[in-house]
């Protein structure tokens, strides 16, 4: 089980979801603490490591930018 889970229906996007995500990913950073994540994505499929950049439009997980709207269905953190 994960500590945090958000997860979007990638048929039905909603529009705010993506927003939800940075967010969620910038504040994870600003701790200062390593972030494991796991993220489900249209484009890449699964990815598994650690978040190391969010901003507004994209993620960087274990070194592979990956773009948010539009593409990230789930996002989870250990």
């Amino acid at each position: 089980m994960h500590a945090l889970s958000l997860e979007s229906n990638s048929i039905e996007w909603t529009g705010t979801f993506h927003l939800a995500v940075a967010f969620v990913a910038q504040d994870l950073l600003r701790d200062g603490a390593g972030v494991r994540v796991l993220v489900r994505t249209e484009a890449e499929g699964e990815l598994d490591g650690s978040l190391t950049t969010a901003d507004t439009t994209h993620l960087v997980i274990a070194g592979r930018r990956v773009k948010i709207a539009d593409n990230i269905t789930g996002f989870y953190v250990d």
